[in-house]
């Protein structure tokens, strides 16, 4: 062989061997993928990464909601049930959760907030305040508290349009106007009509008391209470050994009715019927009937 062709043999190689190099090089550094390379990477299926910090979800967007120039902050907003402009000024909006609002149309300000609202008559509403806390607001050109926000409970009983007031175990009653017609007894009252109030104490007891005298009815009523209600002009009381019976407190105290009642019941409850007769219910199910 001659020096000649030897040596092209030689530049031939180092050719090749220069193309090779320059090719690997090149493919490493673009990420080039061998599919014969076992990944050092936690992800084995060479999928992209997630990224670790996402971006969190962007905060809700504000609602554009407006309700006479109150501008709500969340779409749940609306106007109190039941209730209506106040003297062309004040109207309440429920926005959101335990969140009431009391707006001056007029002024478009906010002027209390309140947790709660229940509609009372003559523009009078119970209202529980950010701490739990009762009063009955009168809502006209002005908000006047018509007692302080200091009970535990108020209820408006709408039947009789009066309020039962409750701070902390004692209770009474008082007219649409907040005048006390009751005495404060030591317990809660549970129902009341012209003629008796019913009260239950801590531990479940019920109690029965003449509505003008503050007389305790359940005198007449041997065992411990453990339900009684109005059925008309009757008392329905149940007393532990899970007996109802009926008594007639404006005739010589008599006892009307009874009946056995299943030891396991836990709800109680007799109506008289357009046939004048007791109907017990016993967990809300129909369990006797009696003519009176």
């Amino acid at each position: 062989m001659s020096n000649k062709v030897y040596l092209n043999g030689i530049i031939v190689v180092a050719v090749i061997f220069i193309g090779l190099a320059i090719f690997g090089t090149t493919n490493h550094f673009a990420g080039y993928y061998n599919p014969n390379k076992k990944s050092t990477d936690n992800n084995n299926n060479n999928d992209p990464k997630p990224n670790p910090n996402p971006n969190p979800d962007p905060d809700p967007k504000p609602t554009d909601k407006e309700i006479q120039g109150y501008k709500c902050t969340t779409n749940d907003c609306y106007i109190l049930s039941g209730t209506s402009t106040i003297n062309d000024k004040y109207l309440f909006i429920v926005d959101g959760t335990d969140n009431v609002v009391l707006f001056d149309i007029t002024e478009k300000k906010v002027k209390e907030t309140y947790k709660n609202i229940v509609v009372g008559s003559n523009n009078n509403f119970v209202a529980k305040n950010k701490e739990d806390k009762y009063s009955i607001i009168k809502v006209n050109d002005d908000v006047k508290e018509l007692v302080p926000f200091e009970y535990t409970l108020i209820e408006y009983v709408k039947t009789k349009d009066n309020y039962i007031l409750t701070k902390q175990n004692s209770s009474f009653v008082t007219d649409n106007n907040v005048v006390t017609i009751t005495l404060t007894y030591n317990a809660q009252i549970v129902d009341y009509n012209d003629s008796y109030i019913i009260t239950r104490t801590a531990n479940g007891e019920y109690h029965i008391f003449n509505f003008n005298n503050n007389t305790e009815l359940t005198e007449y009523v041997s065992g411990k209470r453990i339900f009684i209600e109005l059925v008309k002009n009757f008392v329905g009381v149940v007393t532990e050994d899970h007996v109802y019976r009926l008594f007639d407190f404006k005739n010589g105290n008599k006892l009307v009715a009874e009946y056995r009642l299943n030891t396991s019941s836990t709800k109680f409850h007799a109506v008289v019927n357009s046939s004048y007769q007791l109907e017990i219910y016993e967990d809300d199910e129909l369990v006797k009937t009696i003519d009176l």
